[in-house]
């Protein structure tokens, strides 16, 4: 209860292409559970690294599981998207947006 572990909205580094919807919502669920069993808040932003980008069918999925932000973080040996380090991805045929941050130089700091 005094936090000093904190776990990001999914369970592990995951390849979150290769999932379905059913496998993204149980991920973030798994970590809201353990939230629940320990007393603190759920965590909503989902942290990937080392991971080239995820679809943007799970946007809308990781939305209503309660995921508020996205984090992506790759090494130097990756290409990395075009996309400016913070912005609002907006998936125009769901209506969903989220808040992401890339960190295409390295994990963030």
């Amino acid at each position: 209860q005094a936090r000093d572990i904190v776990w990001p909205a999914f369970p592990h580094n995951a390849e979150l292409a290769t999932g379905d919807a059913a496998m993204l919502r149980f991920g973030v669920n798994l970590t809201q559970t353990l939230a629940k069993r320990f007393g603190v808040p759920a965590p909503t932003v989902l942290s990937t690294r080392d991971v080239p980008g995820m679809p943007r069918a799970a946007l809308p999925i990781l939305r209503k599981a309660g995921v508020r932000a996205l984090s992506e973080g790759m090494n130097g040996r990756m290409v990395p998207v075009n996309v400016p380090p913070a912005f609002l991805w907006q998936s125009l045929d769901t209506q969903s947006t989220m808040p992401v941050f890339w960190h295409w130089h390295g994990y963030g700091e």
